[in-house]
């Protein structure tokens, strides 16, 4: 058969990561709750390698898709390492998303287990969305704000 059971959770599964990674909603979280919701417990499509999967295939559609940004990127991260200095906001750019990425590579390390037999439960990431929902229709209503990059400091980007 072409097209089975496996193939078909694994379509609709990567049509809801594409639809819901760049909306401000949880796509890990969907990928749990979709097969929950109809029943596709106990598959391939229900397990945090399938996840990881699908959001490598994410990631490597937005390194192509911004890879301009990217060789950018690289070449400021060059220039630190060739100059030992950070001067332009390129420069200051690349170091903040390395310094951002430090403490979730070290949390998806050390915590891989526990996020795998935990944070998987249907239950328990049904709670966490709902209070988001309500902390992001309270954010929509505050005025916003915004910085420049040129003006960016290491402590904003923590904001």
């Amino acid at each position: 058969m072409l097209f089975n059971n496996l193939t078909f959770q694994a379509l609709i599964l990567g049509i809801v990561q594409g639809l819901t990674e760049f909306l401000p909603i949880s796509s890990s979280a969907h990928l749990i709750l979709f097969p929950w919701f109809f029943g596709w417990t106990d598959t391939l499509v229900d397990t945090l390698s399938f996840d990881v999967a699908l959001h490598a295939g994410t990631l490597l559609a937005i390194l192509w898709y911004f890879r301009k940004d990217w060789i950018g990127l690289a070449k400021g991260f060059f220039r630190i390492l060739s100059k030992r200095s950070v001067e332009d906001a390129e420069e200051r750019l690349i170091l903040y998303i390395i310094l951002a990425t430090i403490p979730a590579a070290l949390a998806g390390l050390f915590l891989e287990k526990v996020v795998e037999e935990t944070f998987r439960n249907p239950l328990l990431i049904s709670l966490p969305l709902i209070v988001v929902s309500f902390l992001m229709i309270y954010a929509e209503s505050r005025p916003r704000s915004s910085l420049p990059l040129t003006k960016m400091t290491l402590n904003s980007s923590f904001m």
